[in-house]
């Protein structure tokens, strides 16, 4: 079980070098391999380890890693006993370079039957003790999806233990189908959201448009998590719809997307950037921005990302050029919300429009950015293999302007060339920094890449 110290607060909104539960002590024999050829044409990419033993798992959730260099992550699905419910699994670097990766499943999600959770699609967080977090999105008693709590072995080569801390309710009310990641308050409350569920049924959001929930920490050790305050998206006027699955926490508030809503004039609204600022275990609702049809950006699905400035930065997988390579009619961009100088209002700027062709195109993640204010993410289509029978995406750096006014700067780190060459394909979720280099997951395929930046 948790301890009631409060959690350090980590986000990937800090730069690469700051970063303090995703960033690794030191993993030197990561920059070793990347001097082999197993690396392909590039150089820059390695497979590093592929989960597919443990069936389709549908990696759509990110990494985390701890200080020993051990990465944890979730799968959706997967063929570990008892069901195909999704698992936790770990991957332990090689003692010596060039050696083999090593994959343990923690816990493998008993389902709704056994009162347990399902489907973990989000990326997990660490408290200070160690112990993992998140969400699964079907599962528990309702079926409505749980939050859990990962707790890691007494000894050496002992069995993680599972806690649940939170069932959904089956009526809705409370939210339905939590996919995305949770953070931390100060006190150690969480904070998430789900991707249905709530007070308002209404197009585009029928099943409900989603809640913005506080799930409050027990004030004795051992003691059960509750409810707190939440929120149903839709519910006024300009309000968003459809949160996206990232959140994170920055000066006592919770930033986030939604895919839809808002006061812009797309046909179910082009989606908002919001706030809640949390006081005495109560928070209050703020959107920062509506996304607007001029905006050409449109229906997010990662989060966004703070540089020391407190500009955000974030990518839309739909907006910008047309899209050939895309199940949508357009690509995607990356954009930037700054505040304004008067305090009042923020200005929203697309930085890239991607094309869809070796750039890739439609990003789902939330960006990383380092101390020199490169952005980094994946774009789930395009890429070189474009040019064949798939579109596998790609990984790619944003460099800022020299000169303020001047043009962001796309570079292509890497094609995905998908199973068929050995490599990992249509990345999902975003990267985590480790020793200078960029750690990620690829859906099709189950495998975890590795990336010199």
């Amino acid at each position: 079980m948790r301890s009631l110290n409060p959690p350090s607060r980590s986000s990937s909104s800090l730069p690469l070098t700051t970063i303090s539960l995703i960033t690794l002590l030191a993993l030197p024999l990561a920059l070793a391999m990347f001097a082999s050829p197993a690396f392909g044409a590039q150089g820059h990419e390695q497979v590093v380890y592929s989960l597919s033993s443990f069936g389709n798992l549908g990696l759509s959730g990110g990494l985390v890693a701890d200080k020993a260099g051990n990465l944890y992550g979730t799968g959706n699905f997967g063929n570990v006993a008892p069901c195909y419910c999704g698992l936790v699994y770990e991957l332990s670097p090689p003692a010596a370079a060039g050696g083999t990766w090593t994959a343990t499943v923690l816990y493998a999600f008993k389902g709704e039957n056994n009162g347990d959770g399902a489907n973990p699609y989000g990326t997990l967080i660490f408290d200070q003790q160690g112990n993992l977090y998140g969400t699964t999105q079907a599962g528990g008693i309702n079926n409505a999806g749980t939050v859990f709590e990962l707790s890691p072995p007494a000894s050496a080569g002992g069995s993680w233990t599972e806690t649940v801390l939170y069932i959904f309710p089956g009526d809705g009310s409370q939210g339905d189908w939590p996919e995305g990641n949770l953070v931390f308050d100060a006190q150690g409350n969480l904070y998430g959201t789900t991707s249905i569920g709530g007070s308002v049924s209404t197009l585009p959001c029928y099943l409900g448009c989603g809640v913005f929930f506080q799930l409050l920490a027990p004030t004795t050790l051992g003691g059960a998590w509750t409810m707190g305050a939440n929120h149903s998206f839709g519910t006024t006027a300009g309000d968003g719809m459809q949160p996206t699955n990232s959140v994170v926490y920055r000066n006592g508030a919770i930033y986030g997307i939604t895919q839809s809503g808002g006061s812009g004039s797309c046909q179910d609204g082009c989606g908002t950037i919001y706030e809640f600022v949390v006081s005495n275990n109560q928070f209050t609702e703020q959107i920062l921005y509506s996304i607007e049809p001029a905006d050409n950006a449109w229906a997010s699905f990662g989060g966004v990302t703070f540089d020391p400035n407190g500009n955000m930065y974030g990518t839309t997988r739909q907006g910008g050029n047309l899209c050939a390579a895309s199940i949508y009619e357009t690509c995607g961009t990356v954009f930037e919300l700054s505040p304004s100088t008067s305090g009042t209002g923020w200005t929203f700027s697309t930085l890239y429009l991607f094309t869809g062709g070796l750039d890739g195109g439609n990003p789902y993640d939330t960006l990383l950015r380092d101390g020199s204010g490169n952005l980094y993410g994946t774009a789930n289509v395009g890429g070189w293999n474009n040019r064949n029978s798939r579109n596998n995406g790609t990984v790619f750096k944003l460099s800022p302007p020299t000169a303020s006014g001047g043009t962001w700067t796309e570079t292509t780190l890497h094609d995905f060339m998908g199973s068929a060459n050995h490599d990992a394909a249509s990345p999902y979720a975003g990267l985590i920094e480790v020793n200078h280099t960029l750690f990620g997951t690829g859906t099709f395929g189950a495998d975890v890449f590795a990336v010199a930046p």
